[in-house]
Formats: C-alpha cells, sequence, structure tokens
C-alpha cells in the first residue's frame, strides 16, 4: 500500500491523471471520495487552479456555498482570466443568496471577449437563478443564435418566458424544444401544466407512446409519468391517472436517498430545543423589520399569499432564497466545530444576533428601497423559532390548506430538487404529521409574531383575509393587491401559470377524486388525530 508521502509524489508527476481520477469518481456518484482525492490534490500542489475549481463545484453540491466562494476566489487569484473561475464564482454568490454582487460579476463578464454560445447558455442560466428574467432571455437569444439546436437552451428559454408571462412566446419555444427531442421530459410537463387539457384536445397517446420508446432517460420517464398523470386527470381519468402518479413518484424515489425519520427528528429536536433553552433568552437585538417570511408546505397557498402582499405599493417580494437556510448551516458548523456535537445540539450554541446579520447580508437587505421584502421559502417552517430568535422584529405568515388537499397537492407535483417526502404515501402522511405539531408548537411560542391563514378561508373571502395579510404585514391596505394576478413581476414557483390568472378555486377538495387510493394516507392522519373532513 502507497504511503502518504508517494500518494503526493504521484499526484505532483500527474497532476491532471489524479483530477481527472477525482472526476471519474465524481461522475459515478461517489461525492465523498471525489472530495477526498480532491482534498489530497490540493495538499500536494496548493496552487493547482484546476483542483479548486473542481473543489468549488463540491462546495456547492454540498450546499456550502460560503466555502464554494473560498475555493473559486483562490482559483481566480491564480488564474485571473480564467472564465470558468468567475463563473463558478458568480454561481457560488448565487448559491449563497449574495444576489446583487453577483448581478455585478455577471454585468462584467458581459464585457468580456466574446462569449461561446455554451457560456452565454451558462450567463443566462445565471441570470434565471437571479429572476432576472430578461437579461436570462437575452443570453439565451444570443446562445441561440450561435447554435439553435441546442435543446437545453430551448427548454431554458421557455422556462424564463413562463416565468415573465409571455405564454404565446414560450409555446413557440416548447415547440422547437419538442421538435428537436420529441420525448423531453421537461418540456412535456411544462406543455400537460401550461393549460387545461380537454377529451378533444390533449397529448395522452403521445405521452403513452414516450414513455415505451426505448432507450428514454430515466429523469424524462419520471416527468413523463407526471405529464400523463396531469392529463389524465384534466380528462377525468382519475383511477389511471393515480396509477400513472404513483410509478412517477415511485421512480423519482429511487433516484433519492431520502429517510422521513431524519425530518422526524429535526422537527422534534428544533422544538424541543427551543423550548428547553432558546425561548427563556429574550432576543438581543432589533433586527428583521420590514421582512415577512411567508412559509408553508409546497403547494399549500403561499405563492397567492406573496403575489397579494407584493402587488403592495411599499412591498417586494424575494422569492424562494433558501438565504436563512444557509446562514443557519453556516452558523450551525461553526457551532459544531467548536463544541464537537450534533446540528440540533449546535443550534443551542449558535449567535443569534450574528446569524441575523449573515441572513440581512445574504439577502442585501440594504439595496431595497421598499418598505418590507418578503421571503417566500417554505422549508422556512422548520426554522421558524430561530427566525424570530435572529430576527424578532420580522413577522411570520403560515398558510395552510387542508391537510389532504395538502398531501395530494405535493404527492402530484414533480419538484426538480428537494421534498424527497412527496414520493411516497407513507412518508408524507409521516412527514404531515410531523411538520402538524411542530407548527401547533410554533403557533403557541410565536403567538405575536405568527399568522396562521387558511388558504380556503382566504379563496372564500378575499379581501377579508388579504386585509389580514397586509395588517400582519404592518402595511396599508390598497385595492390593487386583490388584482395579483396583473401584477407583472416575474416567478418561477410551481404555481407559475396560475398566479397570472384570476383566484380560481379548482385545486379546493382535489384530494376526493382519490379518495380510495389515498386511504393510506387518510389512515395516517386520522391516527394522529388530524382532522381532515371538516371546513377550515
Amino acid at each position: 500500500m502507497p504511503s502518504s508521502g508517494d500518494s503526493q509524489s504521484a499526484i505532483r508527476q500527474n497532476p491532471q491523471g489524479a483530477l481527472n481520477r477525482a472526476l471519474g469518481v465524481l461522475s459515478l456518484g461517489d461525492r465523498t471520495k471525489a472530495l477526498v482525492l480532491c482534498q489530497q490534490i490540493i495538499k500536494a500542489l496548493p496552487n493547482f487552479a484546476d483542483a479548486w475549481l473542481l473543489m468549488c463545484q463540491l462546495q456547492l453540491d454540498l450546499q456550502r456555498p460560503d466555502r464554494a466562494l473560498e475555493c473559486a476566489d483562490r482559483a481566480l487569484s491564480l488564474q485571473p482570466d480564467s472564465l470558468k473561475a468567475q463563473l463558478l464564482r458568480t454561481e457560488s454568490l448565487v448559491a449563497d443568496g449574495r444576489h446583487d454582487t453577483a448581478r455585478e460579476a455577471l454585468q462584467r463578464l458581459e464585457s468580456s471577449t466574446p462569449l461561446t454560445a455554451l457560456t452565454l447558455r451558462l450567463v443566462g442560466n445565471l441570470y434565471a437563478s437571479l429572476d432576472q428574467y430578461q437579461d436570462a432571455a437575452r443570453f439565451f437569444e444570443q446562445s441561440l443564435a450561435l447554435d439553435e439546436t441546442n435543446v437545453e437552451c430551448w427548454n431554458l428559454y421557455c422556462g424564463v418566458l413562463i416565468a415573465q408571462g409571455s405564454f404565446e412566446e414560450a409555446d413557440r419555444a416548447l415547440g422547437r424544444v419538442l421538435l428537436l427531442n420529441p420525448h423531453h421530459g421537461e418540456a412535456l410537463l411544462t406543455r400537460a401544466n401550461m393549460r387545461l387539457q380537454t377529451t378533444e384536445h390533449n397529448h395522452v397517446e403521445q405521452l403513452k407512446s414516450a414513455l415505451t420508446s426505448p432507450g428514454i432517460d430515466p429523469l424524462h420517464a419520471v416527468m413523463i409519468h407526471y405529464a400523463l398523470a396531469k392529463e389524465l386527470e384534466d380528462i377525468g381519468d382519475y383511477p389511471a391517472s393515480f396509477n400513472i402518479l404513483q410509478r412517477g413518484a415511485e421512480l423519482r424515489a429511487q433516484s433519492i436517498n431520502y429517510q422521513v425519520e431524519r425530518d422526524e427528528a429535526f422537527m422534534a429536536g428544533v422544538t424541543q430545543r427551543f423550548e428547553r433553552t432558546l425561548s427563556h433568552t429574550p432576543a438581543n437585538n432589533e433586527l428583521g423589520s420590514g421582512i415577512i417570511f411567508i412559509a408553508s408546505l409546497p403547494r399549500a397557498g403561499s405563492t397567492l399569499a406573496d403575489r397579494i402582499v407584493a402587488s403592495h405599493s411599499q412591498a417586494e417580494s424575494l422569492g424562494e432564497t433558501d438565504a436563512f437556510h444557509l446562514a443557519v448551516l453556516e452558523h450551525a458548523r461553526r457551532a459544531s466545530a467548536a463544541n464537537r456535537m450534533t446540528f440540533v445540539d449546535a443550534l443551542e450554541k449558535m449567535d443569534y444576533l450574528a446569524l441575523g446579520k449573515t441572513y440581512l447580508q445574504k439577502i442585501q437587505r440594504g439595496s431595497h428601497n421598499n418598505k418590507v421584502v418578503i421571503d417566500k421559502t417554505p422549508n422556512n417552517i422548520q426554522y421558524l423559532g430561530l427566525i424570530h430568535k435572529a430576527l424578532p422584529q420580522a413577522k411570520i405568515i403560515h398558510v395552510y390548506k387542508n391537510p389532504m388537499d395538502a398531501c395530494f397537492s405535493v404527492f402530484r407535483t414533480h419538484f426538480s430538487r428537494g421534498y424527497g417526502y412527496a414520493n411516497n404515501l407513507e412518508t408524507l402522511g409521516r412527514y404531515y404529521v410531523a411538520y402538524t405539531r411542530m407548527m401547533a408548537y410554533w403557533s403557541t411560542a410565536l403567538p405575536a409574531t405568527l399568522l396562521n391563514l387558511s388558504y380556503e378561508q382566504l379563496v372564500d373571502d378575499l379581501e377579508n383575509h388579504s386585509r389580514k395579510l397586509l395588517q400582519h404585514a404592518e402595511l396599508d391596505w390598497q385595492a390593487q393587491c386583490l388584482d395579483f394576478h396583473l401584477n407583472a413581476s416575474p416567478t418561477a414557483t410551481a404555481s407559475v401559470v396560475q398566479v397570472r390568472q384570476p383566484l380560481f378555486r379548482s385545486s379546493l377538495h382535489r384530494w376526493r377524486h382519490y379518495e380510495q387510493q389515498l386511504s393510506p394516507l387518510a389512515a395516517i392522519l386520522r391516527d394522529a388525530g388530524i382532522q381532515y373532513d371538516q371546513p377550515s
């Protein structure tokens, strides 16, 4: 077995070979081993810029954007003109929530030497990550002018057009995607979701045929299942729709290593820590004024609440930022490293003043001129007590749906990442039970900060509940908030088509079409004492 010294010598003799081995391991999905190999390369050759770039990508994959940024900066110090390093640094800034700084970096890239079709597409995608959809569209158009047969660029272009509400242009871009690749799963799913299908006009047979095509990519196959399930539901074939949906969910679950026990333990652990120690110590700062957190399960109505408040002249939505989650991870890692403890235990040791400041830095609060900014990140439901400790002046709005509608809305949605509990009725039920218990505690612990809002009640009485929303956000009443569908600001949530339309009720009681198929989920909720048959 070679010694450490021999390994270091071998790396110095053939650094590219060592880097290729790390890349090969990463391509097989072994991120941990790739990280170890990359660390060995950097130890042997601390001035090897390409190794720092690989380390940057690994840190991004591990959701450590602060460390990724350090790696990108090191690579740029070694190769100041490296376009790849500049792009990875910008991606790290985006992932770390430093959007204004990322925009500045992208603007500097525009003045670089002529960019290739690939680079133009990468820059466009970064602009899309920043919700700068006009700039993203501009770069995608430039990329397509150089390579009009690039399927992924047409697909990305379609996505930003939809986010801007340009549905006719998006239809044309979608047509180009499917002309180039008739079995492109994301495009087929987008087409299904863009409008209500009818018995006269649908793509059911085409989608069935696509699923039987030889050699179809597994990820595309998953999305085609969701597309077919949606179109079958539209035409009223509910049993077939559910069967296809369940098969798609099972396929997606195979590619995700999800364990509901971890989420159950975390939600119970964070509320226990808050009750035991954090709730007894007053917040030591006055941070958070003018910030509204809208949290919920995904697809439970948070986008509607966000668009109502964001339609106010003195409010602006940041969208789904992940900024608080990233700030918590950053400070928990510091506390864990200093005290050698678990993530949940580290919550008791964190500096919450510093946490609040880190969050404000990530959303670059000082760059927003409006009175109120809205952070609409669903997963913040896990952190509500921590948000209150770090940003005691912030307000929180929790939107909830009928339990069965909420669960089925999650189950029937294809998520490009995260939400591993969505793919199985048992794990979905267990997650919902843990979420319900957690929210019951947050509601008791944060009565003045937290507003619980029923989606059903908001739909039934839009004006009165919109007034409650604005009052909680400390904003005066503006009737234009009722016309949220006229809000021209872009959005890229799963509800992107619905928010461009007046209020509709089609999602209410949708689960009733699948009452028999959802009986295992219903049993889990009943056993936990969760009622779903009563009005909200």
